[in-house]
């Protein structure tokens, strides 16, 4: 959540330079250096031998324990920036978008504009509502089950069963991705595009640019 108002203004407190910096510290920068759009292996691995994620779940929590509930302003150079502290305000602030609470930040918009540059989530105005209609209609969102789940639900069956054959002894993460990204071409694709690596590899590219 980007630019509110700040201190008093908006009645919310504000950490101090030496909790914003440990914040950027334990939580941004790990997060960000194990990839937002597509993951990093062998950072992902160091950060796992490491412990990152857990020293991120504890700063969050004494920042919670120490300023309440939040949001918790922070003093980040050229603006102001409010983290989220509690599952009551996740629930405010994705049932307000797109107002009062936008998704379409520059930091957002700079990330997917190399391989989704028209996508509703980085849109605004009558664009973003015309996209969310389109999103809403393909994804069938009103109704419990989609249309096409048998479809979909057999593509999964039969990528699940080879990957969990008798024959494949140890599973790997290499091997679910492959047989995920396989599931993935032919629900959105169909089952013609299964083996095109070639989409997973241009795909691949197009994400690392935007991390």
């Amino acid at each position: 959540m980007t630019e509110p108002m700040a201190g008093a203004e908006s009645g919310l407190r504000n950490a101090s330079i030496l909790d914003t910096a440990a914040l950027i510290g334990d939580v941004v920068i790990p997060t960000l250096s194990k990839g937002v759009i597509i993951r990093r292996p062998r950072l992902v691995a160091l950060a796992e031998r490491l412990g990152l994620d857990s020293r991120a779940i504890k700063r969050l929590q004494r920042l919670r324990g120490k300023y309440g509930s939040g949001p918790l302003l922070l003093a980040i150079p050229m603006r102001w920036q409010a983290v989220i502290l509690s599952p009551e305000h996740v629930h405010r602030v994705l049932e307000g978008t797109p107002r009062p609470f936008s998704a379409a930040s520059a930091e957002k918009r700079a990330t997917l504009a190399h391989f989704e540059p028209d996508v509703s989530l980085i849109s605004r105005g009558p664009e973003r509502s015309e996209r969310r209609r389109l999103n809403e209609k393909v994804l069938e969102s009103g109704c419990p089950v989609h249309s096409m789940a048998p479809v979909f639900l057999a593509a999964l069956d039969e990528e699940a069963r080879r990957l969990l054959s008798p024959a494949n002894e140890t599973l790997t993460w290499e091997q679910f991705n492959a047989a995920w990204q396989r599931i993935v071409r032919r629900v959105v694709l169909g089952d013609r595009a299964r083996d095109d690596e070639n989409l997973k590899d241009l795909l691949d590219r197009l994400r690392r640019v935007s991390n």
